[in-house]
């Protein structure tokens, strides 16, 4: 996601906790879940801001925390910003491309993890996104 974040002038800051040198779960499902909800971060945000990525983990959880200071979403969308092919109001008007899949199936893959996503917003603020996986799972 740097590349694209290069061409708008956001820095993309990651912090990983010490502990979290393992996750468990499969590859490809972290890489998708980490690919969306940091290229929304990038594709919302302004140009000169910043996205913070944080993942930590405790015997139980792993936490992934993204969060930008982009257009954020609506109040009245917030509800409805996990439905299929939903985009905020605000996304449409500005004409920002996407189709309204994505956060759908974070969450649906989140939830058959046994996770959680959390998604906190405020107009011209910002996004948090935040999601935690349980970690006793084997594979």
């Amino acid at each position: 996601m740097r590349p694209m974040a290069e061409l708008h002038n956001i820095k993309i800051n990651v912090h990983v906790e010490e502990n979290t040198s393992s996750l468990y779960g499969p590859e490809d499902v972290f890489t998708h879940i980490f690919n969306n909800i940091i290229s929304n971060a990038v594709k919302f945000s302004l140009p000169n801001e910043e996205i913070h990525v944080n993942i930590s983990k405790n015997e139980d959880e792993m936490f992934i925390t993204v969060k930008d200071r982009g257009i954020g979403i609506p109040p009245e969308d917030l509800p409805h910003i996990t439905s299929r092919f939903f985009r905020g109001t605000n996304a449409t008007e500005m004409e920002i491309p996407g189709s309204g899949i994505g956060l759908y199936i974070i969450k649906s893959i989140v939830e058959e993890l046994g996770g959680k996503l959390n998604i906190q917003s405020q107009v011209n603020e910002g996004t948090t996104i935040s999601i935690s996986i349980p970690q006793n799972q084997t594979t």
